[in-house]
């Protein structure tokens, strides 16, 4: 993978690997299984896009969202050196609207160190940089891309986890496929006053079964 040593998370899977979020990655291994389609929305630079595409195998699939244009870059970059062909990705955001938005981006800086996954659509920065992004519902993307079932998804999207999957639950009975596991972070940060996703998540059909709290990062599993 391309790796840069001076953003933060990447110099933990340059110097730590095994380290970096290996309970997740260990839930992957054991719930996600050939031919499984699995979503990466917030994809960064691809790395929990590289382990589920290995795990789905030839026909499964992997859906790869990831709207920063720089970080898209390199995420396709390191689809190809690793000659995925089960992955699809989409240089787009997830909203709970289907519009144009501004999105604040975390760029490169004169600091030795700086955390590319920071862009966000709910935290704007008063002086940084924005972009205009395209945005989705979840439910209208597995539209357009035709897909009716998934086993599982992997959320990260600094602060709009909340939105994204009540616009997707609303849409989506319980009656209906849903996932049969969600990877979901909630950054006490950027919580608003009444949002709190293991709530909502769990509300819909799914119960908490592991909280990484370095990484804020709950796996919930259908009850």
């Amino acid at each position: 993978m391309h790796l840069d040593p001076h953003e933060v998370v990447e110099a933990e899977l340059i110097f730590n690997p095994r380290l970096y979020d290996s309970k997740e990655f260990a839930f992957l291994k054991r719930n996600l299984f050939k031919g499984d389609v699995f979503l990466d929305i917030g994809a960064s630079i691809g790395t929990y896009t590289v382990v589920a595409s290995s795990l789905v195998g030839p026909n499964g699939s992997v859906v790869a969202i990831e709207p920063v244009p720089e970080t898209f870059q390199i995420l396709h970059e390191n689809v190809c050196r690793n000659n995925m062909a089960n992955v699809t990705t989409r240089k787009i955001a997830l909203s709970e609207v289907d519009t144009l938005r501004e999105m604040s981006v975390s760029i490169r800086s004169d600091e030795l160190r700086y955390k590319r996954g920071l862009s966000s659509l709910v935290r704007m920065k008063p002086s940084g940089e924005t972009i205009l992004v395209e945005c989705l519902t979840l439910t209208s993307l597995l539209r357009q891309l035709k897909i009716s079932q998934i086993a599982g998804l992997k959320i990260d999207i600094e602060g709009s986890e909340y939105s994204v999957l009540r616009s997707y639950f609303e849409s989506t009975p319980q009656c209906q496929q849903r996932p049969r596991f969600i990877i979901c972070e909630q950054n006490p940060r950027l919580v608003k006053k009444g949002e709190d996703v293991k709530t909502l998540v769990e509300d819909n059909g799914y119960r908490a079964v592991y909280n990484n709290r370095s990484s804020n990062n709950f796996i919930f599993i259908q009850s």
